[in-house]
């Protein structure tokens, strides 16, 4: 029983090791909403000669480019606003990441009209009048 276990445990480390060789990653998004950067690497052994990339199963793209072992590259998926699977296959290798790019809201300015507050120009005025008033009865001339 113990001999199974482990063959079984060998065998599904195997896969997981494998399918590990093709990794996709979400870096951001580009300068709109509609793009989606992700990061394509190969960290197996041998190089990948040409990627297919597949958005929500349907064919989006065919990179023709040669990925050395132990490199990445970048690249930019347009889509549309919402939830998105992104599978890219090289070979019998494929990963899959799913991503979720939406709208922005519109954002509505206010204009806001503001009024002037003349209380602190009232308030001076009024300062400078009750002193010229009391300087002014301080110092005038008695009538003779």
């Amino acid at each position: 029983m113990k001999k199974i276990i482990i063959i079984i445990a060998f065998f599904l480390l195997i896969q997981t090791v494998y399918s590990q060789e093709l990794v996709v990653n979400q870096i951001g998004f580009g300068k709109s909403y509609k793009e989606i950067i992700v990061s394509i690497a190969n960290n197996g052994t041998k190089t990948f000669d040409g990627i297919e990339i597949y958005i929500d199963d349907k064919f989006y793209e065919r990179i023709n480019i040669l990925l050395l072992p132990n490199n990445s590259i970048n690249y930019i998926i347009l889509t549309e606003p919402g939830e998105h699977m992104i599978n890219i296959k090289t070979g019998n290798l494929n990963s899959t990441i799913k991503v979720i790019n939406n709208e922005p809201e519109n954002i509505q300015v206010k204009e806001q009209i503001q009024k002037k507050d003349y209380t602190k120009i009232y308030a001076i005025i009024l300062v400078v009048l009750i002193t010229a008033t009391i300087l002014y009865i301080l110092f005038r001339k008695p009538k003779l």
